[in-house]
This record gives structure tokens, sequence and C-alpha cells, in this order.
């Protein structure tokens, strides 16, 4: 069957299942969209990075296609005394893709905050975007997470996701045309 493009309709017909060819996709255009949300809370003390509940896996369709993470985190941040802080950071499978800073001695510290006294919580969102070029792939499964760590665990830091009961956190992978 002949493809027909009709302008009057904006219709095309005669396309086999599965539509056009990957190739006649130009560069950008978004293959394939996968999300996921969660309101669960996760509760990290420790200064080593963990696994948040922010997890996703995407299966790639073509060759040379690259991932857009878009990531949107609520978090609160509590700690008991003086200043401190917490990291997050995005990984591809067991690579660091996106994170904040890290100087190898006192831990993640994406998020400083002090000096103050007592007792405080520091709640607000975390929500990068990254285009991430894997290079030459073809029907390879990725898995996206978010890992979290403090920088202090002997000084009551706590990073906490989702605290508030109506907070919800999602992560959107797209595979994109290179």
């Amino acid at each position: 069957m002949a493809i027909v493009l009709n302008g009057s309709a904006n219709t095309i017909t005669g396309l086999a299942k599965g539509g056009l060819p990957h190739s006649a996709l130009a560069a950008g255009a978004v293959v394939q969209a996968v999300s996921f949300s969660y309101t669960s809370l996760d509760d990290i003390t420790s200064k080593t990075w963990t696994d948040t509940s922010l997890t996703k896996a995407i299966t790639t369709t073509i060759a040379d296609s690259s991932i857009l993470a878009i990531v949107s985190m609520s978090w609160a941040f509590n700690r008991s005394s003086a200043s401190g802080g917490f990291g997050l950071r995005l990984v591809r499978d067991s690579t660091t893709i996106y994170q904040g800073e890290d100087d190898g001695t006192n831990g993640p510290e994406g998020f400083y905050i002090g000096p103050f006294n007592g007792n405080a919580v520091w709640r607000s969102f975390w929500n990068p975007t990254y285009l991430d070029v894997i290079g030459s792939h073809s029907n390879t499964t990725y898995t996206y997470k978010v890992q979290a760590a403090v920088t202090d665990e002997s000084s009551s830091d706590r990073i906490r996701i989702n605290k508030a009961s109506s907070a919800k956190s999602t992560i959107t992978l797209m595979e994109v045309v290179a």
C-alpha cells in the first residue's frame, strides 16, 4: 500500500505497524518515554552513597540515541547541631552521570547548610535535567537511579525523600534521536 499524506485532513495512511522507520526521524525527536513516581519515605543517614526508591529502566530501540533524564525530587534535610550537608546524584547503572560537589574527604556536599545552633530542618526540591549521550547501542537496557548521602553520620544528619505526606518524586526517561 502506498503512503498517502492528506494535508487538509492532517492524516497519513498506508503506514505499516510501527509507523515511520527511525531513520526518518529528525535529531531530537522523542522515540519513547517512561516514567516512575513514588510517594513513600526514604530516610538516609549514611555517608555512603545509598540508592533511593527513585529508579527506572529504559531499553533503547535505536542505535546512537541519547537518554534525556528529568528528575523532580522532594527532600528534607535534618541536623541536630552545627552545620552539615548532603549530596544527591544521578546514576546510570553504576556510572555517576550528574552530581554536586564532593571533595572526597568530607563526603557529598552538593547541599551545605550552616552554621547554626540547635535542631533544623530544610525542605526543597532537586530538579536536574540531564542529556546522557551514551554512544552506539541498540536494544540495551539502562537503569537510572538517584542516590543520596549525608556529610556526617555522627551529627544526626538525615536526608529524607518525600518527607511531607503530600510529596511525590518522579523520574522521566526519554530516548531521543541523536
